[in-house]
């Protein structure tokens, strides 16, 4: 059963807020109230360091004025629905934004007639081979549409993760009618969260989400640590603050972009933003957990920065 709810309530008390207006597909852009007035085939650009993914524009406002659809939908774990998808070429992952614009008049009667009963429909792209559908997806929920010059435009919203399970009918075109499974984004957790020390536990951090505050606190880490067979450096290259501050680190130069730093949503960023082959992404969308997207995502950016050394 899906949860539709009205998120924001609690952003002003966030010292990383950053307003939804001011953020696209993790860039930062100006608002001024000259955009309204701005033209309708304008494209705006940000300045970016050639290593990130251009393909999705940072502001849509090319689409023109759109219906505003409101609500936030998020499905069960491992919730099993039939759902119309669109097979694109061009990648969401959850919490960005893709563009849409359908010129075909089945589609367009198609899709309309769905979105009339649900915002919510499946981005599917193709595997690695090209010869294909991937078996992983996206949902993303319809939050403006509007028919214009006999085309439907729309922006939709990545929100989660999901499995093809199959296909039940083709509409023709790009649209799908499947059955697909929700994946679970499992929480995060340090690799001594079964510590036995429960005194200590509880007075004494061993963890935190900031790595500084690891090496900070370390020496009641230290006895925590005492507990397990492995050296003390391999439970702390698994946890997930270490994958942060690395790539953080590795990002540090990329001036005017809004890196996230809640771990969920800087695997996501770097897997969209970062200028990776089809085949890396492809990878990075199948991995079940932050610390894995994390983990994958830093040796990426370290080949880049080795090759580019070499140059």
């Amino acid at each position: 059963m899906s949860d539709q709810e009205n998120w924001g309530e609690d952003d002003d008390n966030d010292p990383d807020y950053v307003p939804p207006v001011e953020i696209e597909n993790g860039h930062v852009t100006s608002t001024t109230e000259d955009d309204s007035e701005s033209s309708d085939d304008e494209v705006p650009t940000t300045s970016t360091n050639g290593e990130f993914n251009t393909d999705l524009p940072t502001a849509h406002k090319y689409l023109g004025k759109l219906k505003h659809v409101s609500g936030y939908t998020l499905y069960d774990d491992e919730e099993v629905l039939e759902v119309m998808a669109i097979y694109t070429t061009t990648m969401v992952f959850p919490g960005f934004t893709l563009p849409l614009v359908i010129n075909n008049y089945a589609e367009m009667s198609v899709m309309q007639s769905y979105i009339e009963k649900n915002s919510v429909f499946v981005l599917i792209i193709a595997n690695a081979k090209l010869n294909g559908v991937f078996e992983y997806g996206v949902t993303m929920e319809i939050f403006e549409n509007q028919v214009r010059i006999n085309s439907l435009h729309i922006k939709a919203k990545g929100r989660q993760r999901c499995r093809l399970l199959g296909e039940l009918k083709n509409w023709g075109g790009q649209l799908k009618q499947v059955i697909v499974k929700i994946l679970a984004e499992p929480e995060i957790t340090s690799p001594l969260c079964d510590t036995q020390l429960y005194t200590l536990k509880r007075l004494k951090p061993y963890t935190s989400e900031k790595y500084c505050d690891i090496i900070k606190n370390y020496k009641y880490r230290r006895y925590h640590l005492c507990q397990y067979p492995l050296e003390s450096w391999v439970y702390d290259k698994y946890e997930v603050s270490y994958y942060v501050k690395l790539l953080l680190e590795g990002l540090s130069n990329y001036l005017g972009e809004y890196i996230p730093k809640d771990p969920v949503m800087l695997s996501y960023w770097f897997a969209q933003n970062y200028l990776l082959l089809h085949e890396e992404r492809l990878h990075l969308l199948q991995l079940n957990t932050a610390l894995e997207r994390l983990k994958v995502g830093y040796t990426f950016l370290k080949r880049v920065s080795r090759d580019a050394s070499l140059v």
